[in-house]
């Protein structure tokens, strides 16, 4: 045991660390591989418009799920005034509101409607959607409460 113990304590078998040029080598050689990641990196497009009407339909489809979670209905109002889709409960109180900002629900579209508690909805129509000079539809189908984009 004490021959060992010598052994390991001996200048001469010991690792005395890296010297300073392999550790510069090691930086130099990291340095560069990250400069090649980060100039890959996709940019983020804060307001996208298909990532708005993606949004758009997500809030719907929760609205449909909440209506029949909750057994009751959920009014749906499209205020394109104020491009903002409002949702309303049973005493026409608003419960929720989802800004459009980089998309513009077009007039002449589908105003209102609601989800029942089998996730039905009230109305057979379209809302328009105009993003980045591209019209979108979300169409719905009356009682089966089905949503498709176009």
């Amino acid at each position: 045991m004490e021959t060992l113990l010598r052994l390991l304590t001996d200048k001469r078998f010991g690792n005395d660390g890296f010297t300073l040029l392999e550790s510069m080598l090691t930086l130099f050689v990291v340095s560069i591989l990250l400069f090649i990641v980060i100039i890959h990196i996709p940019g983020f497009e804060g307001n996208h418009s298909s990532d708005e009407v993606q949004n758009i339909k997500y809030f719907l489809e929760k609205k449909q799920f909440d209506a029949m979670l909750k057994e009751s209905l959920i009014f749906i109002r499209i205020d394109y005034k104020s491009n903002q889709i409002i949702t309303l409960d049973m005493k026409d109180n608003t419960t929720e509101i989802l800004e459009i900002n980089s998309c513009i629900l077009k007039q002449g579209s589908l105003t209102q409607f609601s989800f029942n508690s089998k996730g039905d909805s009230s109305a057979f129509g379209t809302i328009y959607v105009s993003c980045e000079n591209k019209t979108s539809k979300l169409i719905f189908q009356i009682q089966k409460g089905r949503l498709r984009i176009e």
